[in-house]
């Protein structure tokens, strides 16, 4: 059709077919109907797809938190599959943002000689002046720490107000 005709005909040959006019009609915008897995497919194909296809009426630009970085540049190229959530609406705000250094490693955590990496738990920061009221967020917080730095952190958790409730090797 090409070869023959122009691009706007290549492009009203496919608007003016049979299986356009029985999928869509007249008067229905196009949209993706291929949300199905395939016996032989990965399914990290399919997870990536509804990273950029939220459904209908989506718009890949506007809707996208990434804006116009690439969504699925480092996850193609490592085969991650993603997580598929549903998208938002109303007052739930976003409900998946990937975090900037994402979650798959230790990032600045160096493990010690003896390789061990520790995960403390803490937990009831309280403050030792007379507003109890804790300084942080959270009432749990999470440290990853080398072995060798364990009794430093052990000390400064204690100073600052802290209660441990855990401490377990990592690696």
């Amino acid at each position: 059709i090409l070869d023959e005709g122009s691009f706007e005909a290549d492009i009203d040959s496919y608007i003016d077919s049979e299986e356009y006019d029985s999928a869509y009609g007249e008067n229905i915008v196009p949209y993706y109907r291929g949300y199905k897995t395939q016996t032989g497919k990965k399914m990290v194909g399919f997870t990536h797809m509804f990273q950029l296809l939220r459904g209908a009426s989506s718009s890949d630009f506007k809707g996208s938190l990434s804006g116009k970085s690439p969504a699925l540049n480092k996850y193609v190229i490592q085969e991650t599959p993603l997580a598929v959530v549903p998208p938002s609406g109303g007052s739930d705000g976003w409900s998946f943002q990937d975090t900037p250094l994402g979650a798959r490693s230790r990032h600045g955590v160096g493990a010690s000689s003896s390789g061990k990496v520790y995960r403390v738990e803490v937990t009831a920061y309280r403050s030792k002046v007379v507003n109890r009221v804790s300084k942080f967020r959270r009432s749990n917080q999470v440290f990853l720490v080398p072995f060798d730095q364990l009794s430093k952190e052990y000390q400064r958790i204690h100073q600052q107000g802290g209660v441990i409730a855990s401490i377990t090797p990592v690696s």
